[in-house]
């Protein structure tokens, strides 16, 4: 029985099975992050038009992620949170993990369903 290839040599070949651990080792070009933010936070966030992108800091799970927004984008999100209320919105920040930054930031908003019952 050969020796299993280190994890490195073995992620840039086709998946295969490793012998002694029967997982299946894959690369990927990116990690993705999505976080799903507390709308109440936006509430009361105002944002003009014509705005430079929008840094931002998202405290999670001991470490502070930095990023910024597209101003339109986060514009569309605010508006939502006030014509819904903060409740009835669900918001998602997305985007490519890299040390502590978010690059290619995103965000949305979708309203939530009422829960049967």
């Amino acid at each position: 029985m050969a020796a299993p290839e280190s994890n490195l040599a073995s992620a840039t070949r086709k998946p295969t099975l490793v012998e002694r651990s029967d997982r299946l080792v894959l690369s990927a070009k990116s990690l993705k992050v999505t976080l799903v933010i507390d709308a109440a936070q936006l509430a009361g966030v105002e944002l003009a038009n014509g705005s430079a992108p929008q840094p931002f800091v998202v405290a999670v799970a001991g470490r502070k992620l930095v990023g910024q927004l597209n101003p339109k984008t986060l514009r569309k999100v605010l508006a939502m949170v006030r014509e819904h209320g903060p409740e009835a919105v669900a918001v998602i920040l997305q985007g490519q993990l890299a040390d502590d930054a978010i690059t290619e930031a995103g965000i949305t908003a979708q309203l939530r369903t009422p829960r049967a019952g």
